[in-house]
């Protein structure tokens, strides 16, 4: 039998060790007796939750390289009764920090250059916390790359005039040490030596050839360097100028 307490009109009937396993609903109901008669209360369904959630989370959509400290995460769980809170740390301790279950959300990672892990932990509605938290990592390069240290044409030599308006370039040396690693390059062909080409990668190869140049005495070449995590070298590597006259001269007139 249950225990009542409470006096007339509200009664409160209270019993214990009813039992069920994770995902059964249990339907419940309550039958009181007096001396005037026997009343039959509403069913009520309980579905038992007794397990935590399961999860995972994403940092920056699972990029493997960031160049900001500030970065998106992407929370999934499931729970038989629902989620309610969680809780996030950069380290895998006790979390006290709970908040309101979302989605997504904004966070900062520690500020040092190196491989990250973010750790979460989910709440459901009844109080069932995973045990261990779900992670993921992420490395943070905040440091720029360097440019090559060579720049050569296989096709054309500085200062000599060519009939050839395509001119192919190569090169090598350049280093992300203890980064992300070397990307990609953006590259700019103009007429001023000193040009820094945007932030839009053009290659992630080590030589290409440049669009066809018009005739002159002054083009030259410009290269800067990107990491995989977004970084750009502030400066660029400049070669020039390359003389072009792909123009057949006019013959003259010839008087008697």
């Amino acid at each position: 039998p249950a225990t009542i307490s409470g006096s007339l009109p509200n009664f409160t009937c209270a019993k214990t060790g009813i039992t069920g396993s994770n995902g059964q609903v249990l339907n419940l109901n309550m039958r009181a007796t007096s001396g005037g008669g026997t009343s039959q209360g509403t069913a009520v369904q309980v579905r038992i939750d007794s397990a935590p959630p399961t999860g995972s989370v994403k940092i920056n959509s699972g990029d493997a390289f960031t160049k900001s400290t500030a970065v998106q995460l992407t929370l999934t769980a499931s729970d038989t009764s629902g989620l309610s809170q969680i809780c996030i740390s950069n380290t895998n301790s006790a979390c006290s920090t709970w908040e309101n279950f979302s989605k997504s959300k904004n966070w900062n990672l520690s500020s040092d250059d190196g491989t990250k892990t973010v750790y979460v932990w989910f709440k459901d509605r009844v109080g069932n916390i995973n045990p261990s938290p779900f992670s993921d990592q992420i490395t943070l390069d905040t440091v720029p790359p360097t440019n090559p240290t060579t720049v050569t044409s296989s096709s054309h030599t500085l200062s000599v005039w060519s009939k050839d308006r395509t001119v192919d370039m190569s090169w090598s040396g350049a280093t992300d040490n203890n980064g992300s690693g070397v990307y990609g390059y953006s590259i700019k062909w103009d007429k001023s030596p000193g040009t820094l080409p945007d932030t839009t990668s053009d290659t992630t190869a080590n030589k290409k050839a440049s669009p066809s140049l018009s005739d002159g005495s002054n083009h030259y070449f410009h290269l800067r360097t990107r990491d995989k995590a977004g970084n750009w070298s502030a400066t660029a590597v400049h070669m020039g100028p390359f003389f072009i006259d792909g123009t057949a001269p006019v013959n003259g007139t010839l008087n008697a």
